[in-house]
């Protein structure tokens, strides 16, 4: 009985390291997102993941670029600034529509929700 005692008390307290950790590198990040969340479909996790997808996309176009430069002759080096420069431009872009259209979603959801909350105070 002791040992079930023990165990699920190293749990909780795994449970809150683990949710301490969580919170720390989402505050690192920027992100607001709780473990629950990756759970349920309550909160849209889709923003910070975009957020992460433009840091590793970005630092891809940069390797990219940096290689075709470091191939040498002109034509690679003035390709691989190209692409650095626009790519990274292009990336962003991207990254932007994906989280406009988000945001989009979130404020149709808020425009709903007001109208449902309307109706039923126009009801009463």
């Amino acid at each position: 009985m002791t040992e079930n005692n023990e165990n699920s008390q190293e749990k909780k307290e795994y449970m809150k390291l683990f949710k301490n950790k969580w919170k720390e590198t989402a505050m690192k990040l920027q992100i607001d997102i709780k473990p629950e969340d990756l759970l349920s479909f309550d909160k849209m996790i889709a923003l910070p993941a975009i957020k992460i997808l433009y840091w590793l996309g970005l630092l891809c176009v940069a390797i990219y670029g940096l290689a075709s430069v470091f191939q040498g002759g002109f034509h690679n080096i003035l390709i691989g600034f190209s692409l650095i420069i626009v790519g990274a431009v292009l990336w962003r872009i991207t990254c932007e529509a994906a989280i406009l259209l988000f945001g989009i979603y979130d404020r149709l959801g808020d425009i709903r929700n007001a109208i449902v909350k309307e109706n039923k105070n126009i009801k009463k």
